[in-house]
């Protein structure tokens, strides 16, 4: 028996990498020589433990009973890979395998660069991933991106590329706050603060905005530029100077400390006109993605999908 499903969209979620390691706390590739011995054991085994060995039924049943609702996940993304292609068949969308290599040499190469002291074959094994893997990801992507184009009216505007080009090069903050909602509270922790308490301590024990908190009272976890915070906010924290700490400012029933880490000038160096390409097509492939949701939902509509109902 087989039943109808509706998907819902979380099927970019796990395009690019898959699921990865299934233990954060496992060792790599690498190190696993150091406590096991490689063999050439008979087919269908993976390994071998004091003589009893674990087989490859055994290893996938037990990935299939621990990724519990993450299978959907996995499943769906497959099913948007399979729609993809076949629009892209229908649509007469072809991928120039020389573009496909260019991106996958770039890739390997930006692998290498982030664990130098890894070969490539071991950091993809410790990403989850082939060579094949990496190369059905570039296309993948290359088609959604060509689809997208030639389903919407897609466009880099001037505005478009001079705020990336502010948000890239333009003066930089490093701020951290912290945000309670009882004004009271709040004098009380400016006092402490003045007095020489941590600011980073701070924030993390008495701040009830949970995304900053978790770096430190870092807002956005790193560095912000002019238009990240709103108007009535922002006014406030650029006029700080480096280390020096906000009075209490009230905005949307909440009470907001600042403190100003550090000011980045801008990069004098790098003149609009010499990246204007490259931010133009950065902002044509961040509108592509804005639009890449409503493009598989259409997708899924025009579609019949069916799923076992033993899954």
């Amino acid at each position: 028996m087989r039943r109808y499903m509706t998907f819902g969209l979380c099927v970019l979620a796990a395009v690019a990498f898959g699921a990865g390691r299934l233990w954060s706390a496992e060792p790599d590739d690498e190190s696993a020589p150091e406590r096991t011995e490689r063999a050439k054991l008979p087919p269908g085994q993976v390994a071998v433990v004091n003589d009893e060995p674990i087989t490859e039924a055994q290893f996938q049943s037990w990935i299939v009973k621990r990724m519990g609702p993450r299978r959907y996940t996995q499943l769906n993304s497959l099913i948007a890979r399979v729609l993809l292609k076949q629009a892209a068949e229908k649509a007469g969308v072809r991928i120039d395998p020389a573009e496909v290599q260019k991106i996958y040499d770039d890739q390997l190469a930006r692998i290498k660069a982030e664990r130098p002291d890894s070969s490539v074959e071991a950091s993809l094994k410790y990403l989850g991933v082939t060579k094949d893997d990496l190369r059905e990801d570039i296309i993948y992507n290359l088609r959604l991106r060509r689809l997208v184009k030639d389903n919407y009216d897609i466009e880099a505007t001037p505005d478009d590329v001079r705020e990336l080009y502010q948000a890239r090069y333009g003066p930089r903050y490093f701020v951290q706050q912290i945000v309670v909602k009882n004004g009271a509270d709040a004098a009380k922790i400016v006092e402490k603060l003045v007095r020489g308490a941590d600011f980073a301590v701070a924030a993390r024990r008495y701040s009830e905005d949970m995304a900053s908190r978790a770096f430190a009272g870092f807002i956005n976890g790193g560095p912000i530029t002019a238009g990240d915070l709103a108007p009535g906010l922002e006014d406030v924290v650029l006029k700080l100077k480096p280390a020096e700490i906000s009075p209490v400012k009230s905005f949307g029933g909440r009470y907001y400390i600042f403190r100003m880490v550090e000011k980045i000038p801008p990069a004098e160096d790098v003149k609009l006109d010499d990246v204007k390409a490259k931010l133009k097509e950065e902002v044509v492939d961040r509108k592509v993605m804005e639009y890449a949701r409503d493009y598989l939902l259409k997708l899924y509509k025009q579609s019949k999908v069916r799923v076992s109902s033993d899954f």
